[in-house]
């Protein structure tokens, strides 16, 4: 069985759907609990995920297991 190659013009139509991006232009909050991992635009949204989708989650838990890159760490996390 012959290995599958990309053609170079292949990559460069490619190259059309790429967009680099920051935090103020592609916000993003990631639900970490176990078997989820869905992506969400803002911690609103994500918040009322967990309430519907994770009822058995302790409401002292709701704003745990959260990654984003749009918000600074709490003190004495990430550092």
């Amino acid at each position: 069985m012959k290995p599958e190659t990309t053609t170079r013009k292949e990559i460069e139509e490619a190259q059309s759907f790429v967009k680099v991006t920051e935090p103020k232009e592609t916000p993003l909050f990631i639900c970490l609990l176990p078997d989820c991992c869905r992506l969400f635009p803002t911690r609103d949204r994500i918040l009322g995920h967990r309430k519907r989708d994770h009822p058995d989650l302790p409401e002292e838990d709701l704003e745990a297991d959260i990654l984003t890159w749009n918000e600074e760490p709490p003190q004495g996390e990430g550092q």
